[in-house]
Order: structure tokens, then C-alpha cells, then sequence
């Protein structure tokens, strides 16, 4: 097994041999965004950081979709720094945000992208989470 240390495009091929026959595969991966341990305060000790589940951030961040236009709605009990990036499916950085947030509507401008696949990241002290949309105009 491989790990990518950055996001991006990279050409992948497998080889497998036996006996005197010989056979590959080539293949290209999008590697979105690197999902590491996410490591945040935890508030009821005052010692090292603690490590935090990465699946907490599915109970703070969903996204919703109306009429084409993608929202991620915010949930979080504390006032929580947040980053969101989105990608096209060729690695291209489409949008870019920072902020600090505790509950709210945040718009995710596809609406002038070309159709096709899109990742939209959001990275917080809860871990990160990635989710997968079909733009279509």
C-alpha cells in the first residue's frame, strides 16, 4: 500500500507476473486532500492534546443541496475554525475558505463550474470530512 503525502493527479500501474506470462494495469488516482490524524483541546483537562475521533465531524457538518446550489450546514457546540476546500475532479482548486463558525449556512459556490464530479473538504479540531457532488448545469 502507497500513501500520497499531497493532494493531486498521479498515474498508478500494476504489474503482475507468473510463470513466463506478464500482465499490467494502469490507472489514474485523484488523491483529494490527505486525511490525517486530527488532533484537538480537550477541554476538560488541562494536559497534552487528546485525539479526537474523526467521525465527531459527521455530527456537526452536512451538506444540503437545493435547485443545484450546495450549502453545508453547521452545527458545532463551540465557536470551531473551519477550512473548506473544493475540487474539481482533476485536482484544480475551485474554492477556498477560513473561518470561525459555531452554527450557520455556509454557500458553496458551484453554480458557474463546468458539470462534472467535485470534492468539498471541511477540515476542523473534530476531524475532517470529504464530500463527493455531481455538478450538473
Amino acid at each position: 500500500m502507497h500513501q500520497y503525502q499531497t493532494f493531486g493527479t498521479y498515474t498508478a500501474t500494476l504489474i503482475a507476473n507468473q510463470n513466463n506470462c506478464t500482465d499490467s494495469k494502469t490507472t489514474v488516482i485523484v488523491v483529494i486532500d490527505s486525511i490525517l490524524p486530527v488532533a484537538a483541546v480537550d477541554t476538560s483537562k488541562t494536559g497534552p492534546l487528546t485525539l479526537l475521533n474523526k467521525t465527531i465531524i459527521s455530527n456537526y457538518v452536512k451538506l444540503a443541496t437545493i435547485d443545484n446550489n450546495y450549502q453545508l450546514l453547521i452545527n458545532y457546540p463551540l465557536a470551531t475554525p473551519i477550512a473548506i476546500k473544493v475540487l474539481a475532479a482533476n485536482s484544480t482548486l475551485v474554492y477556498s475558505n477560513e473561518q470561525t463558525i459555531t452554527q450557520g449556512t455556509i454557500a458553496i459556490p458551484l453554480a458557474n463550474c463546468a458539470s462534472g464530479e467535485y470534492y468539498i473538504t471541511v477540515r476542523s479540531n473534530y476531524g475532517v470530512k470529504t464530500f463527493k457532488v455531481l455538478q450538473r448545469n
